[in-house]
């Protein structure tokens, strides 16, 4: 059976890792697909496309990735959306970061719901810790120019 890597804005020592990690799963020919940051007004995914083309024609029946925060997804349905359309060409996706990619599409759609509710409560999480800093902050510096001064 053939694999595919992708990566986007790895770098090299994290493409060798990825591609180490999939030969010891006995896999011997390796395509690799490899995007990076775009510029402006270039959609940075050129490789992705490719990826897909490349499963239509069932040119291998794996593709790993580190995580699927380096597919760069801009909604979270769209990280589904690209694992679903992956199992529609007959290729298993496989997320080093993210195990359950590669599951069942009903339980990988039970899985995908608690790992965007999670996502959404840990940027909550953030947000909360960002406002109590900036709020800890903006009271420190109401306390200081209060403070009477010794000249």
């Amino acid at each position: 059976m053939k694999a595919a890597i992708y990566v986007k804005d790895a770098d090299e020592e994290q493409v060798a890792n990825l591609r180490a990690w999939v030969a010891l799963k006995g896999f011997t020919e390796i395509m690799e697909y490899r995007d990076a940051t775009p510029l402006p007004r270039h959609s940075g995914k050129k490789e992705l496309g490719r990826l897909f083309r490349d499963a239509e024609q069932h040119k291998f029946d794996f593709v790993f990735i580190i995580s699927l925060k380096n597919i760069d997804c801009e909604y979270p349905m769209h990280f589904l959306i690209v694992i679903l359309g992956l199992k529609e060409r007959g290729v298993r996706l496989i997320s080093r970061a993210e195990p359950w990619t590669d599951m069942s599409i009903e339980d990988m759609q039970m899985v995908f719901l608690a790992y965007c509710l999670h996502d959404k409560e840990v940027d909550e999480m953030s947000m909360r810790s960002m406002a109590a800093k900036a709020r800890a902050k903006k009271k420190k510096k109401t306390n200081d120019d209060s403070a009477p001064s010794n000249v």
